[in-house]
């Protein structure tokens, strides 16, 4: 891989330049430029403007990581102005000079995802005046704090987006203090930022497979017993947080199943396609419907997925996109103008983001009005594939042959281009899965566990009398995830023999871990049953879903129900 989406992994070629310069020279300048003669690293190359033997001078809107060994607190002031900036580390790796007692202050307004403050000598760590700076990043997702002198963690309460916590011969903290820090229960796996960690090229980051990044560790004295004590309070705190924030939510859910259907015009023999567009609230009932009729299709989708954002519908339709009150299917607005055909839809901060076959690579517009508000209108760049953000910036991957954009959210600004890039996953991996039953209590040909392993020839069969009306099957995770999206392939799809001769569900109930539920229903008049796709009008944040068998559609031979899979998406 030569490059992944993020605008911080560095090109070692291209993206670093070694400061050679003499480190008593500091770093002075403003906005427009700032000089650096420190010894250290700064990405991407692009950024520089000048250099000479003993420094460099850079447009700090553009450095994105930035390294410096033993500054002075005049040093960190210009800091204020790198306003792209997404990783910085300060040591002493490179000097005998006595650093200062380090007051971050210029941090604060930072967009940084990881910080890195290191001291070389255990015996002689970094002093830093308080921690209150930092503890107001709020896009902080990864800290290391090395050889430091830190006494209180309090500060840092309130970054619950960090995923990853390093702290190394601090003073005997109290690491109760870290409780709230929820976003690191997810010890062991493996998050985007971390992965795109180990492509970093300096700092601490240049880790190996065997080695990631992970969750929270603490080398201060602490007992393990204590490190225990604290990852089940931050487990804790988190289960309630969420529980607080979805509570609300139970009351009011809706969700949206989508399907098409074909026929033939009989004037001129030529197909036709019928889309629509299907609302329920948690119950079952129909709340309301849309339909788009007698289209012509072509080499692109007719439509494009449904996406549900701040409480609207948006859906695109052969080169219009669609916004819908998810409640109630009041059209809100319709823009035929700003959206090419085979369009994908991103919602981000308030706005829409758009990439598509046929029209511009990138288009923004606002989520209420539909008005657009930038684009790309950049003819070479065609055939948009994929979209997706990462901190501030929108990526989008388009033509043939793998190359990638990245732009500022806001502006529209562009800040790379690139070959060859990593999309994100967003499909939620499921650790467990238990069920009532089990047909012939064969586990391992009919088991639960079948319907996470992503393999059409296997499937959960439950193994009550009769089709299984009431059994149920249970997947679970450790650590909570917002689901948006449920995908269940439903049947047995070893074959379509296989397929036909079991049940298949015709309704059912799907439970989530903090109370929020749905009722569903698959009308085969309508739409084939084999698989059947649910967009929830919000995030559901659970770490378990059960799906409970009411009713189903018989099949010609066996009287068991099967799933093969369910998947379900960010």
């Amino acid at each position: 891989m030569k490059k992944t989406y993020s605008i911080l992994l560095l090109v070692s070629f291209l993206a670093i330049f070694v400061l050679t310069g003499c480190s008593s020279k500091g770093i002075s300048g403003n906005e427009d430029e700032v000089r650096i003669s420190l010894y250290g690293e700064v990405g991407p190359a692009s950024a520089i403007i000048s250099k000479d033997k003993d420094s460099i001078v850079v447009d700090p809107s553009k450095v994105t990581s930035l390294y410096i060994s033993n500054p002075g607190n005049s040093d960190l002031v210009p800091l204020k102005y790198f306003t792209n900036l997404k990783y910085l580390r300060i040591d002493d790796f490179f000097t005998e000079k006595k650093s200062d007692t380090y007051d971050l202050s210029p941090l604060r307004d930072l967009p940084l995802v990881a910080l890195d403050i290191a001291g070389l000598d255990s015996e002689k760590p970094m002093s830093i005046k308080s921690l209150e700076p930092i503890g107001n990043i709020e896009s902080l997702a990864i800290l290391n704090l090395e050889h430091c002198q830190v006494t209180s963690v309090k500060d840092l309460a309130g970054l619950t987006k960090l995923s990853s916590l390093y702290i190394k011969d601090a003073s005997d903290i109290e690491i109760e203090d870290l409780s709230s820090l929820s976003g690191l229960i997810n010890l062991g796996e493996m998050s985007d930022t971390i992965e795109e960690s180990k492509e970093w090229k300096f700092g601490p980051y240049m880790l190996s497979e065997d080695e990631p990044l992970l969750g929270l560790t603490i080398s201060n004295g602490n007992s393990e017993e204590e490190i225990a004590e604290l990852r089940s309070a931050i487990y804790d705190n988190k289960r309630g947080l969420d529980q607080v924030s979805t509570k609300e939510d139970d009351t009011d859910i809706y969700y949206f199943m989508e399907y098409s259907t074909h026929k033939l015009d009989s004037n001129n023999n030529e197909a036709l396609v019928n889309v629509f567009l299907d609302a329920f609230d948690k119950k079952g009932e129909p709340a309301w419907a849309y339909s788009w009729q007698n289209i012509r299709p072509t080499e692109l989708n007719v439509a494009s997925e449904t996406v549900t954002y701040d409480g609207k519908v948006y859906k695109e339709v052969r080169g219009t996109l669609y916004c819908f009150d998810a409640k109630n299917g009041k059209t809100y607005w319709e823009n035929s103008n700003d959206v090419g055909g085979g369009a994908f839809i991103y919602p981000y901060r308030d706005r829409i983001y758009l990439t598509s076959y046929y029209g511009n690579v990138l288009t923004c517009l606002d989520k209420d009005s539909g008005s657009k508000i930038w684009a790309i209108e950049d003819k070479d760049m065609y055939w948009g594939h994929v979209i997706f953000s990462h901190n501030d910036e929108i990526i989008v991957g388009y033509g043939e042959n793998d190359n990638f954009l990245s732009v500022h959210y806001q502006d529209g600004r562009i800040l790379d281009k690139w070959r060859d890039g990593r999309i994100p996953d967003n499909n939620i991996g499921w650790a467990r899965a238990s069920a009532s039953s089990v047909l012939e209590d064969n586990h391992t040909r009919y088991g639960a566990m079948n319907v996470i392993d992503n393999n059409s020839q296997t499937a959960w069969s439950e193994g009550a009398k009769g089709y299984g009306i009431d059994e149920w099957i249970q997947i679970e995770r450790d650590g909570y995830e917002d689901v948006r999206r449920i995908v269940i392939a439903n049947g047995y799809h070893k074959s379509q023999e296989t397929f036909n001769n079991n049940g298949r569900l015709k309704s059912f109930r799907l439970d989530f871990s903090q109370g929020q539920y749905i009722y569903c229903e698959v009308d085969e008049s309508k739409t084939r049953s084999d698989n059947i796709t649910i967009t929830l009008d919000r995030p559901i944040s659970t770490d378990s879903i059960r799906l409970t068998i009411l009713d189903v559609y018989k099949g010609s031979k066996y009287e068991d129900t099967c799933i093969t899979d369910i998947f379900t998406y960010r």
